[in-house]
């Protein structure tokens, strides 16, 4: 007899399945990606399971009380049937045991009902920003960060936990990029990213209020890495100079996603939080 529907914990020969589920929705996942959200949280890549088949996927990314989730997709064939909700209810109950506060995720509009009902509500919206053939400048204004604990702590006065694993995987791996304008001993801000094929997937980018300068060093220097030809970036709408300077630097808009929340409210101060870590990743 075939048992029901289970979740379980993803494992590395799990992932051809889980990019050919992302790819029905075309968000360009690759096996490096899977294998860095396995890295960030290897108990929190989970995927649904009948019959040898993989119905569904989620991720969470822990940080402290914190948890990001993303990735959620669910075969076609079994959308309406409630895969989605029994993945999304085991990937809670693993915040549960981790003891998160606030579990947050990035929907899209379509999609909020369906969060809603599991207990998150809305916050603010993002903006995912794409640009082609860009090209910025590269001449040593940013540096490569060195002292990542100093930056995370910068990080976690915004992003309200720290994100340190992030930044040190980002500061490792191959293509990850961490970099930092600083004056004097002081951090003006950061980013980090990856690069793969030609194109630079931006974020986290975190800037001091009131450093616009800072902020668009960091950004023409993520463009002007080598070999970039494309770029990509999630932007909180609330943080206007952010929208500003993206726009500015011939960005444009392909589509919006809700951030929602269950559990404790954010404790973010998003004046500094210029792109995230990921739809997937804070």
């Amino acid at each position: 007899m075939v048992p029901p529907p289970h979740v379980r914990v993803m494992h590395r020969g799990d992932i051809p399945d889980a990019l050919a589920l992302t790819a029905t929705e075309h968000w360009g996942y690759t096996a490096e990606d899977f294998e860095r959200l396995r890295a960030l949280e290897p108990e929190g890549c989970l995927l649904l399971e009948y019959d040898r088949r993989t119905l569904a996927i989620a991720t969470a990314t822990t940080y402290g009380p914190v948890a990001w989730m993303g990735a959620v997709v669910v075969h076609p064939e079994w959308r309406g049937k409630g895969a989605g909700r029994q993945l999304l209810e085991g990937m809670l109950a693993f915040c549960d045991s981790r003891g998160i506060r606030s579990a947050r995720l990035n929907s899209y509009p379509s999609v909020v009902p369906f969060y809603e009902k599991l207990g998150f509500r809305r916050e603010t919206e993002n903006a995912r920003y794409t640009a082609s053939g860009v090209l910025g400048f590269s001449g040593g204004r940013a540096r490569r960060a060195e002292d990542l604990g100093a930056l995370a702590d910068f990080d976690a006065r915004f992003f309200g936990a720290s994100r340190r694993k992030l930044l040190d995987r980002l500061a490792t791996e191959p293509g990850g990029f961490v970099l930092a304008v600083e004056r004097g001993d002081r951090v003006l801000g950061y980013v980090a990213g990856t690069v793969s094929a030609g194109g630079c997937e931006i974020g986290p980018w975190v800037v001091e209020p009131g450093e616009p300068v800072a902020a668009a060093t960091l950004l023409e220097e993520a463009l002007g890495l080598e070999g970039v030809t494309s770029a990509g970036l999630t932007v909180p709408l609330v943080n206007h100079p952010a929208v500003e300077a993206v726009e500015a630097a011939g960005f444009r808009e392909a589509f919006r996603t809700v951030r929602m929340t269950r559990g404790d409210p954010a404790a973010e101060d998003p004046r500094g939080l210029w792109a995230l870590g990921g739809l997937e990743k804070g």
